[in-house]
């Protein structure tokens, strides 16, 4: 597993900080990763075209 550093608005970390003590979510980690998750699976398609959009216009025109 890799460990990340991330800056969070004060106001998010108050809003989850209840949330966990709620009992909502065991920990911060269990939510920012089912968070993660969601919109990694929300987003695929999306991403993905971004993604394939970037790599042709790349190798078509050599930018970065």
């Amino acid at each position: 597993m890799t460990e990340i550093t991330l800056k969070v608005p004060n106001g998010i970390m108050k809003t989850i900080g209840s949330l966990v003590e709620s009992g909502w979510y065991v920990d911060e980690n269990e939510l920012f990763l089912l968070a993660l998750r969601n919109y990694l699976k929300t987003h695929s398609e999306e991403l993905m075209t971004r993604f394939v959009k970037e790599d042709i216009e790349w190798g078509l025109l050599g930018r970065d």
